[in-house]
Formats: structure tokens, sequence, C-alpha cells
């Protein structure tokens, strides 16, 4: 006897890296997994088959998310196809180096389109066709509580991102529950090499910095934690704790 699909679930940015992670912590037989992506077909593909191979339901879709006629249709056209959406995590974003010194106004543009203005749309097409219990997690970034001027735009749209979490979870309440994600150092990126980012991690409190299985297990927690809302859960070794970083040791969380 097949178990009824009970939950379905859209991951932003499912195609890779710490999206990727998040979507296969989904996997179940009671929850169909819709895995985004924009470039990463193969990677959304191997996503959708991780899935499947742990027992769940998994079906990929494509869209921009600097597209905003496309982000507007996105939630609507997946739940006339498949049934009401009732988790959406928005973990898709980018990121370029685009300090003070040397802001571009396309480059601003675009990091504010994908990683502010997208969830936000999303979140509220997700509100509109939502059950009651559902929820929406916003990947954020360990920086909105330790701020850099490294990446300026990137940094921007997280910090606002944190405060559209908040707003949401009060303008959404009782029906939906709204919570943040903040990782830490996860995975390598920009110019970092094995050692650095070794280094960067160990000078956490903890003696380490987050990783996939980390946040994997903080968003199930946040997933099935129905009294809270409104929360940034960071995951990062209390590296926050610290405070702001050095603009040269500045590299996004969530690549």
């Amino acid at each position: 006897m097949t178990t009824p699909v009970i939950s379905r679930a859209l991951v932003t940015g499912a195609g890779r890296r710490v999206g990727c992670a998040l979507a296969t912590a989904l996997a179940a037989p009671d929850r169909h997994v819709i895995v985004h992506y924009n470039a990463s077909s193969e990677g959304a593909e191997q996503t959708a088959a991780e899935i499947r191979r742990l027992g769940g339901l998994a079906d990929c879709v494509a869209c921009d998310l600097g597209d905003s006629a496309a982000v507007e249709g996105l939630i609507p056209k997946l739940s006339a196809q498949f049934g009401p959406i009732d988790v959406l995590v928005n973990s898709a974003a980018t990121f370029h180096n685009d300090a003070i010194d040397r802001l571009d106004r396309t480059v601003f543009d675009h990091q504010l389109d994908v990683n502010l203005k997208a969830p936000t749309f999303l979140s509220a097409a997700f509100a509109r066709q939502a059950p009651d219990g559902s929820v929406i997690i916003n990947v954020l970034d360990n920086k909105v509580a330790a701020l850099d001027p490294g990446f300026l735009s990137y940094g921007l749209s997280k910090v606002a991102m944190e405060g559209l979490t908040k707003m949401l979870a009060l303008a959404l309440a009782p029906k939906i529950r709204v919570n943040g994600l903040a990782p830490g150092l996860t995975l390598i990126s920009g110019k970092q090499t094995p050692d650095s980012f070794a280094a960067a991690k160990a000078r956490a409190p903890l003696g380490r910095s987050s990783d996939l299985a980390d946040l994997a297990e903080g968003l199930l927690f946040l997933i099935g934690a129905k009294a809270t809302t409104g929360q940034i859960l960071v995951i990062d070794g209390g590296r926050y704790l610290d405070g702001p970083l050095a603009t040269s040791a500045y590299h996004p969380a969530g690549s």
C-alpha cells in the first residue's frame, strides 16, 4: 500500500551545495520535495535521485529567481500541478565581492533581486495557498550577527532577510511559522584553500563551524518546532559571538 503524501516542500537552490543538503534532509515517504534550480540542472536531478533513493518523492523545477514574473508564477504553477505546498525553504542565493569602494549597480541589483526580492515574493505566493500549520525557513548567514563589509550587497540582503523573517512571522501567524537558519562557514568558497578554510573554522569558540549535517538537523528542528516562530537559529560553532570579521577573512556561509 502506497503511503499518501501529506507534505509538499519547495527548496530553492537545491541543485548544489547547501540547498542540495537541505532538500535531501527532507526525504521521507510522506513528503514530496520540489527541487528548484536555475543553472544546476544536473545537480538538481542528482538531488532528486537521492531523495527518491531515501524513500521520498521528488521533482525538479527550473526558475530564474532574477526574473520577477517567473518568481511570481512559480508557486501558483506548482500548487496547481501538485497540490498545496506546506514547506518553503528559501535557500538560493548569489554572492559577489562588492565592498563600498567597488560597488557595481548591476551586481548590487542582481543580488538583492535573487537574495531578497525573490524570497519575499515567493513567501507571499506561498502564503496564499498554504494550509494551516505550514512553515517558511529562510536561509540566512551568521554574518547577520557578525557584520562584515567584505560582500556588501550580499550582507545587506541577508540582514534584510533577517528582518523579513521576523515581520513575516508576525504577519502570517498563526497559520504559518517563519524562522531563519544562519550557517557559519560550511563549504569552501571563493579563494579559500583547504588550509585557510580549516583554520577559519577552527577559530570558532567550539573549534568547529557548521557542516551540512548540522544544517540539516537545524532545518528539521525548525520545521518541527511548533511553538517557534520569528527565530534565527545560528549554527556556526559560536563564531558570531566574537563580533565582526576583518574584510579579508570574510566568506559567505551558505555558498
